[in-house]
């Protein structure tokens, strides 16, 4: 994760994308577009999206291996199960953690998304079902990713259009907000301007955010794909490896200890 951050924000700071303003002779409205100087290495940074979403996913079954007996009563049929309703956990999760004693498996039955949350649609939100969708789209196919994503805008407040301003901020922040460059010129926000104030200058009157962003016709939902990962990897180590390990066999380290552990994996 660190290596695709690392790749990620080199591109943006170049900068790839650089935003524009032109007016529309037609309408007059001022027009917000993103010129795209280089586009970005898609297949690659899905390539190490899908090493990370796969290590995570494999640590998990590995775990589940090991709390069920190392080997399970059924090693074939041993996962880690990850469900959005209680209902599937009960009808096919229990069973790929058959060996587990009863409180290891009342955890993990506590964890699953479709038990933590009170609808299927909040726990189609959960960081569990998001790794779920993400790493059975990773086994058959490259983990889709976009290049930018627009990530709002800031502006500097300036007395003598400080209403301008706010009331710009406003629009083209809230326009802009994570939408996913696909094309040169992109058009991302258009207004009416005050005809009494010059056109914004992109290079001095703000700043335009970027990030890297997941397909958002895919698993990912358009989400920013590094912080989607330590989304991911931080729900893991804390709502699943803290409550699991004192439960693994031969654990005799230290509640103190077990948590400084789990904070220096990875």
């Amino acid at each position: 994760m660190q290596v695709l951050h690392e790749q990620t924000q080199r591109f943006i700071d170049q900068p790839a994308y650089v935003p524009v303003v032109d007016e529309d002779p037609q309408t007059g409205e001022h027009v917000l577009k993103v010129q795209v100087r280089e586009w970005p290495p898609v297949l690659d940074w899905a390539v190490v999206a899908g090493d990370a979403i796969h290590n995570l996913r494999s640590g998990l079954e590995h775990l589940a291996f090991i709390l069920c007996g190392d080997p399970p009563p059924n090693p074939n049929k041993s996962g880690f199960p990850i469900f959005d309703t209680e209902q599937g956990f009960e009808d096919k999760g229990a069973a790929l953690i058959d060996g587990a004693g009863a409180e290891v498996a009342a955890i993990i039955k506590a964890i699953q998304p479709g038990v933590r949350t009170s609808t299927t649609k909040a726990a189609h939100r959960d960081p569990l079902w998001s790794l779920y969708q993400l790493s059975n789209t990773e086994k058959h196919q490259l983990v889709l990713t976009v290049g930018g994503a627009t990530h709002g805008a800031n502006f500097p407040i300036r007395p003598n259009n400080l209403e301008r301003t706010m009331r710009e901020v406003i629009t083209i922040g809230a326009a802009a907000l994570r939408q996913v460059i696909t094309e040169q010129d992109q058009e991302l926000v258009r207004w009416t301007p005050d005809t009494d104030l010059p056109k914004l200058d992109p290079q001095s009157d703000f700043n335009l955010a970027f990030l890297i962003a997941f397909d958002p016709e895919g698993p990912g939902r358009g989400r920013p794909v590094h912080a989607e990962l330590r989304r991911i990897d931080h729900h893991i180590r804390h709502d699943v490896l803290w409550p699991l390990c004192p439960h693994l066999p031969g654990t005799t380290v230290s509640e103190n200890d077990l948590m400084l552990a789990i904070a220096q994996i990875g």
